[in-house]
């Protein structure tokens, strides 16, 4: 009776661990597999050598068996011809039926990959010239800004930024931690320097 008892708190060990590691994705669990039970049909995929129900579906996992189509296996303590424990591998679990020496189960399939990551949004538009009538920066004459009304639609413009791109494309200022065009500033060089 003692050894029942610690067949049975192994067999509880194992169990936990292999639900453990089907919460992570594992393609065996335990708690999955049909303890007294023969998928009978479809043992065509052959078999090999297994200690116990976890190892059988352990296998029936591997890439070699899924290569060959493996989705269901059956262990056999004992098998048809007395000889020793062995799993079975299968493509389906037809023929189902009782057998005192036998766990069947399923492999489970491998959690969907993840998507892939979304693109980086993009960057936000330069803003353009204030609306017909409002004030804003202007080129004049290509080398000043002027704030006020749009003198006239031949001026270029609308923020201090644009203006000065527009008017001073050669002097930048240190913004926000970017170097910016600006009617008053200095190189790109001397900007970077600073920045």
């Amino acid at each position: 009776m003692a050894s029942t008892t610690w067949v049975h708190a192994i067999w509880a060990i194992v169990s936990v661990v292999a639900v453990a590691h089907h919460a992570h994705g594992q393609a065996c669990s335990a708690s999955d597999f049909e303890e007294k039970m023969d998928y009978h049909n479809g043992q065509g995929m052959g078999s090999a050598p297994a200690t116990d129900a976890m190892d059988c579906c352990t296998q029936c996992a591997n890439a070699t068996w899924q290569a060959k189509g493996c989705l269901f296996w059956t262990f056999l303590t004992v098998s048809d011809a007395g000889g020793p424990p062995s799993c079975w591998f299968k493509t389906s679990k037809s023929g189902e039926r009782a057998n005192q020496d036998a766990t069947s189960g399923a492999v489970n399939p491998p959690p969907p990959p993840s998507p892939p990551p979304s693109p980086p949004a993009p960057p936000p538009s330069p803003p353009g010239p204030p609306a017909p009538g409002a004030p804003g920066y202007w080129c004049v004459q290509n080398s000043t800004c002027l704030y006020g009304p749009q003198p006239s639609p031949k001026f270029k413009g609308g923020t201090e930024q644009h203006c000065a791109a527009i008017c001073h494309p050669s002097l930048y200022m240190c913004t926000g931690g970017q170097c910016v065009a600006s009617p008053t500033g200095g190189t790109l060089q001397e900007c970077n320097a600073v920045c």
